[in-house]
């Protein structure tokens, strides 16, 4: 078999294994953490590519994050497909089956070693820990941006073989485009280092010289990703303070997470989303262990870093690359994640790929046992990360499924609880999501997406009083918590209690002045006040987010109508009827603007279609059989 052959036949292999494993996602919903945010709540996002959008994309610090590329891809998804997930879905497997290639033609080019090169990717491309990055729709920013990390190890291989400034211009363009994409790109440059002593070679001779000076232009893309990056999250309040979590438990962390992941790799069971954060498992000994555990493996790829080169290089790069996302800078309430060791693990592969052979040449003799072995093994693993993965792809499919498997690994999870609570609550299932939100409440007190979730399950529970105790109990913890301020005006408004709601929503909206819902029931509190000027200013601005609004175009005609605008009031109802013709409410108030304009026959007509979708409307029949009488009395 020609090289050529064999390297098609691994190429071959990987694609099909990736998409035997992955294609599954076709069927698959998205889920109600971070989706919403980037894709199926996000109006932007589902609205394409059109419009201001690409300014929205590139202006935008929402999600706590400037990924401008990340945005675009997406909205170019909904330009295409709509808002079915399947599409989304399959971009991400997409995205991944070319990092996948991309990674095993980046190793082959650079070592000439097909198969430990194919092994590499094979893990990258089958591990269960990388399935959180591909079937979640919101992680479209890792396999986005991994695929410039790759292309610009790529063009950084091609520079390397033959140095000039014409080869050397797309790495700084691609790292920025990958930055653009996610931040987790700051360490390349390192890692294009680490790649010059091994497998490029370019510390000896002259080349070695070059090694840090070619890297500096580098440094100017990656600083400036760094500062927008702490920028945004600080802004959108994603980076804890030391206060919150100090610098002796967040290293700690790190250090308890660095094994963890190597454990993973090794043995990947129990994967959870997320993995909550527990201060309280920092304890001396398991950190002092952790440690001991990565001095010695440190000091042994030293000690062989000679004769055994890929082991540090390799090393290195899981240290490396994990160093932005292992918490010392702490964004969000997770001790770790899956996500974040879609690149990093690449390195740990490298070492086995070529130390596993390394340690077979050193102890069996025959070449051909040799190679019968490691086929053997190579198809084992194989196998069982397929397998693994399969099942990992598979408890994506919806909520309730990721989160009830979360549960069963990790049951003390106020996220999983939180979260399922209200998928359960959208299938109508109020019990059961009540006791998960109330369990979430109970692990995490201070968690204040647990107790905004409960407010709204109790709210929906026609316990709107019990709601209003938990998301003042959230405002407490969060002040400027928008989603608990405009819940709290929602549910002083279903009480009635419009004085109370006003200061609240207008609280809200001052947040997020675009947010449709908080205009929706503003404009509502202002027009059961009476003023109608203001109930008219907010509730046009819901109309033109969304044209189609059909309680939001009544209560808007409700308004015009008692403010005598009859013309605007039949335009809103007329319109409300044309989307929901059997809407009780806009028959009865069409019927009484029509009978004020003495237009007594269509009056006549709105009353009779009142009385036949609830013939106990004893005012319908009243004012039925008045504009009956008109309208005989206005017949020639």
């Amino acid at each position: 078999m020609t090289s050529a052959h064999r390297d098609n036949l691994i190429r071959a292999g990987l694609t099909a294994l990736t998409l035997a494993v992955y294609l599954q996602v076709a069927g698959f919903d998205f889920v109600r953490l971070d989706d919403p945010g980037y894709v199926s709540d996000n109006a932007r996002v589902l609205s394409g590519l059109g419009g201001d959008n690409l300014r929205w994309a590139f202006t935008t610090t929402a999600q706590a994050n400037w990924h401008p590329l990340t945005w675009l891809s997406l909205m170019l998804d909904a330009e295409l497909g709509g808002g079915d997930p399947a599409w989304f879905h399959l971009t991400n497997l997409a995205l991944h089956l070319i990092n996948t290639l991309l990674l095993f033609q980046v190793f082959r080019g650079m070592t000439g070693a097909s198969w430990r090169s194919g092994f590499v990717a094979m893990v990258f491309a089958l591990h269960p820990q990388h399935v959180e990055s591909v079937a979640w729709v919101a992680e479209r920013k890792d396999v986005l941006s991994t695929l410039f990390w790759m292309l610009t190890m790529l063009a950084w291989a091609r520079y390397a073989r033959r140095p000039g400034v014409v080869r050397y211009l797309p790495v700084p363009v691609l790292l920025t485009l990958g930055l653009m994409a996610k931040p987790m790109l700051v360490t390349l440059p390192l890692v294009l280092l680490l790649l010059d002593i091994w497998p490029l070679g370019r510390a000896a001779a002259a080349a070695g010289r070059h090694r840090v000076w070619d890297k500096l232009p580098l440094a100017l893309p990656v600083l400036g990703s760094a500062i927008v990056t702490l920028w945004a999250q600080s802004a959108g309040g994603a980076v804890s303070t030391l206060e919150r979590l100090p610098l002796a438990s967040r290293l700690g962390n790190a250090v308890l997470a660095y094994a963890a992941y190597i454990g993973k790799l090794f043995w990947p069971s129990a994967l959870a989303l997320p993995y909550p954060y527990r201060p309280e498992s920092i304890t001396p000994g398991r950190v002092a262990l952790a440690a001991l555990l990565l001095v010695a493996v440190s000091a042994a790829v030293w000690l062989a870093a000679r004769r055994r080169p890929w082991l540090a290089v390799g090393w290195a790069w899981f240290v490396v690359t994990l160093l932005p996302v292992i918490g010392i800078v702490q964004v969000g309430a997770q001790a770790m994640a899956d996500r974040y060791s879609y690149v990093p693990t690449i390195g740990l592969s490298i070492m086995i790929a070529w130390g596993v052979p390394a340690l077979f040449e050193a102890r069996v003799r025959r070449a051909a046992v040799r190679r019968t072995t490691l086929a053997v093994l190579s198809a084992a693993v194989t196998l069982a990360l397929g397998a693994a993965s399969y099942v990992q792809v598979s408890h994506w499919r919806d909520t309730v499924t990721l989160f009830t498997h979360t549960l069963a690994v990790s049951p003390d999870n106020a996220v999983a609880h939180s979260l399922l609570g209200s998928a359960l609550q959208d299938q109508g299932r109020l019990d059961e999501a009540l006791a998960h939100h109330r369990e979430a409440v109970r692990i995490a007190p201070g968690y204040v997406e647990a107790r905004v979730n409960l407010g709204a399950a109790l709210a929906a529970a026609g316990r709107p009083e019990e709601a209003v105790r938990e998301y003042r109990a959230a405002l407490r913890s969060r002040p400027g918590d928008r989603t608990a301020l405009t819940n709290l005006g929602a549910a002083l408004l279903q009480q009635g209690r419009l004085e109370e709601a006003e200061p609240w929503l207008r609280r809200a909206l001052a947040t997020a002045p675009e947010d449709v819902a908080t205009q929706r029931r503003l404009g509502t509190v202002l027009a059961l006040r009476g003023d109608a000027p203001g109930a008219v200013e907010h509730l046009g601005r819901v109309l033109r987010a969304e044209p189609d609004d059909v309680e939001t175009l009544v209560t808007l005609g409700t308004v015009l109508m008692r403010s005598g605008d009859l013309e605007g009031a039949a335009t809103r109802f007329e319109r409300a009827l044309r989307l929901a013709p059997d809407h009780v409410a806009a028959h009865k108030n069409l019927g009484v603007v029509r009978a004020r304009q003495r237009r007594y026959e269509d009056a006549v007509e709105h009353f009779s279609a009142v009385l036949r979708l609830d013939p106990t409307d004893e005012t319908a029949a009243r004012n039925l059989e008045r504009a009956r009488e008109l309208a005989a009395g206005t017949r020639p």
